[in-house]
């Protein structure tokens, strides 16, 4: 089964996120908190595991920035499927273009977006 993993340091995201991808069974959700824990969950799986992941990272966070988190995830494998999360911040849009960001979900979260963004991720993943 594909794996969504996702970071978001603000609890009420992370909650409305998974509220929403909970109605997809076909994916089994892995939520972290903080980058760190991302990416050292993600640099743990196989390049197999790592392939079939999609990777969904909040821009602004505490511990280290989206930005800096997307930096490890591609240090660890440059094929990885990631959209950035952002609150339409035309700065965060620009810095994740720059990084190779093609998907970008919105906060506030609306389901139609979400799983727009996941169709665009998985059929570039085929």
């Amino acid at each position: 089964m594909r794996k969504i993993l996702f970071v978001d340091d603000n609890k009420i995201f992370r909650k409305q996120l998974s509220s929403i991808l909970c109605r997809l069974e076909r994916f089994e959700l892995v939520e972290f908190e903080f980058g760190k824990d991302l990416v050292d969950y993600y640099r743990q799986q196989t390049e197999h595991e790592q392939d079939s992941n999609v990777i969904l990272i909040d821009c602004v966070m505490s511990d280290m920035s989206g930005f800096e988190t997307l930096k490890n995830i591609i240090s660890i494998n440059d094929n990885a499927s990631v959209a950035m999360m952002t609150g339409k911040s035309p700065r965060n849009v620009r810095d994740g273009i720059k990084l190779g960001v093609k998907s970008f979900i919105w906060k506030p979260f609306d389901a139609e977006n979400i799983m727009g963004v996941l169709n665009d991720i998985l059929s570039n993943q085929l």
